[in-house]
């Protein structure tokens, strides 16, 4: 290859060849070598390369520890926990000037570091998606006190609804067994409260619901850290970095995935009449088998028959939910 430089032909191969001299080029020698002055640009690879790698720590969580799961058998519509980038129950972002820092919270209007309300707009699915799955058949076989021996046919861990789990339970610690429930008068009763939506129910979905919308910042941001420390990819297509605070995108849950919820047992009020009827002449029979619509009503005395007594930590299960 060859460049012509003011008359004179410069050899690229053979550089001690372009160090000639003539009537246009006198040539690089002593002094004037410095003053050699290039007239085109040139585009070199300089044929040099090196390898870098760094290390990326991908957002990590450590796994929650749960016990008593029930298994719920009716799954949970994933469009009630989220929708698209700017519509979902929680909403992330790194925050201003700190990489590496995901923050979060509910997405709600009523949070002051919220940008988006998807809370709100998902909250009645949420509410009545959660109804169904109490309202669908759960499998306790692994939950306290359903994972005894005693009970390890289906029909004593296997249960039509959260309304019969809770009965099988309270006839447990009364009465010795979870099927021992002929003395509980007011069992379909009981079984139609805990499973009720209105306000004359325990309305289960309608507080659990309430109860992710209250959730603080610190709660969110944990769920937010378990969804991308197992699938980051869930952070992909928005740009989310620190420059763009407060540009947030919602936590997205897609079908397959499973989600917990913690339901608490209390203790029951118990009515109990320990004496027979009596009755003089001409007096009526005292009616004493007036049927509780299943509520707890605090003018019922507190008592243990025969079983054992109830756990001074009231009974929690976990609720496993399927997302489709």
């Amino acid at each position: 290859m060859s460049n012509t430089l003011a008359g004179t032909t410069l050899d690229a191969s053979n550089p001690a060849a372009n160090n000639v001299q003539t009537a246009n080029n006198p040539g690089i020698s002593g002094e004037d070598a410095g003053a050699l002055k290039a007239n085109k640009r040139v585009i070199v690879n300089l044929r040099t390369s090196i390898n870098v790698q760094g290390d990326v720590d991908l957002v990590s969580a450590s796994g929650e520890l749960l016990n008593n799961v029930v298994v719920a058998q009716v799954d949970l519509s994933a469009s009630a926990l989220y929708a698209d980038a700017s519509h979902g129950v929680i909403e992330f972002w790194e925050t201003s000037g700190t990489r590496g820092t995901i923050s979060a919270c509910i997405s709600k209007s009523a949070n002051s570091s919220a940008q988006y309300d998807g809370f709100t707009g998902l909250e009645s699915d949420l509410s009545g998606g959660l109804h169904g799955v109490i309202n669908g058949q759960l499998n306790a076989i692994a939950a306290a006190p359903f994972n005894a021996v005693a009970y390890s046919a289906a029909e004593y861990n296997t249960f039509a609804s959260l309304g019969d789990m809770v009965l099988g339970l309270y006839a447990h610690y009364l009465f010795g067994h979870v099927a021992a429930t002929a003395a509980i008068d007011n069992d379909a009763a009981l079984v139609a409260y805990m499973n009720g939506s209105d306000s004359a129910g325990a309305q289960v979905g309608k507080n659990l619901t309430a109860a992710l919308g209250a959730l603080p910042s610190s709660s969110a941001k944990a769920i937010a850290n378990q969804v991308i420390s197992q699938d980051p990819s869930r952070t992909r297509g928005q740009d989310n970095n620190e420059a763009q605070d407060p540009v947030h995108q919602a936590l997205m849950f897609a079908p397959g995935d499973i989600v917990y919820v913690q339901i608490a047992v209390d203790e029951p009020i118990i009515t109990v009449n320990r004496e027979g009827a009596s009755s003089g002449p001409g007096e009526a029979v005292p009616d004493l088998t007036s049927e509780s619509d299943g509520a707890p009503s605090s003018t019922r005395a507190t008592t243990n028959l025969v079983g054992s007594a109830y756990p001074t930590a009231s009974p929690s299960f976990a609720i496993q939910i399927t997302l489709n």
